[in-house]
């Protein structure tokens, strides 16, 4: 097997895993009544020292509109509170309600069995070695590569 296919069938695989991840934590959430990007956000929220809505767009990377929705969503949910901030009269703070620190408490309790139970066929060195390598890709690896590889096709998304 040259490079090319490897590199797709390791795309492959990943993309089943990450599928297979999400299932999980769709499953885990929906008891709740929240999305995936409802889950990020209310984590974010939760973790956060009452984060502006700014903030928690910044940390999910998406846009300040989006977020507002998300957020909105979640105090229509009873699972975050709106305060105005104490020095600017435009801006607000959030923070997670007890309810919301329950659900997300119990979510990810059920998200950490369920996930431990995907994981359990591998042995203990080899997750610690699939940690190890993703780590690695976190750390190193380009988001999006932008230019191809010496020899290879630009990506379907760079071609003009």
């Amino acid at each position: 097997m040259d490079d090319r296919s490897d590199a797709g069938e390791l795309g492959d695989l990943v993309r089943r895993t990450s599928r297979a991840l999400r299932r999980i934590t769709v499953a885990a959430a929906e008891p709740y009544g929240l999305s995936p990007h409802q889950l990020r956000a209310l984590r974010v929220i939760a973790e956060a020292d009452r984060p502006r809505p700014s903030d928690v767009a910044e940390r999910l990377h998406i846009q300040a509109r989006s977020a507002t929705d998300v957020i909105d969503q979640l105090v229509g949910s009873g699972l975050v509170e709106r305060t105005p901030h104490p020095e600017d009269r435009r801006a607000s703070l959030l923070h997670c309600t007890a309810a919301g620190r329950r659900a997300l408490t119990a979510i990810e309790a059920e998200r950490g069995a369920a996930t431990a139970a995907y994981f359990a066929v591998l042995e203990p060195a080899e997750r610690t070695t699939l940690t190890q390598l993703l780590q690695r890709l976190n750390a190193e690896g380009p988001e999006c590569p932008t230019q191809p590889a010496a020899g290879t096709e630009a990506p379907r998304w760079r071609r003009t």
